[in-house]
């Protein structure tokens, strides 16, 4: 595969959307907190599919990235970045949850915290 332009080409093509997509997410969920100023929990646009779309987007670069540059040391240590910003969404839930009580916690049993549900649920 590594020697063949048009393999290569596709992964960079892929990956690179993936990459994009992310900021992406990362942008839509950041430009709604940005607006609610911290005063009402946000559960529109991109917060109705995921509750931590920053995260989900940092996923997603992160994946592109490791897509495009492989090694012992990134595959290693993308778990363990990985399960760190778990435990940080984590840890911020349980903040938004102090500030907006019942609110929060009927949203979370609605919309899960990283990846959409795709179809009826």
């Amino acid at each position: 595969v590594a020697d063949s332009p048009v393999a290569m080409t596709l992964l960079h093509i892929i990956s690179n959307g993936i990459v994009f997509f992310g900021f992406y997410i990362i942008y839509k969920g950041w430009m709604l907190i940005y607006d609610s100023k911290g005063k009402k929990l946000v559960t529109e646009g991109i917060y109705s599919y995921v509750r931590h779309p920053q995260y989900s987007g940092l996923f997603l670069i992160t994946i592109g990235f490791l897509l495009q540059w492989p090694s012992l040391t990134t595959l290693v240590m993308w778990p363990i970045l990985m399960f760190s910003y778990y435990k940080l969404a984590m840890r911020e839930e349980r903040d938004v949850a102090q500030q907006f009580g019942k609110v929060y916690e009927e949203y979370k049993k609605q919309v899960p915290a990283f990846i959409p549900k795709f179809g009826k649920g």
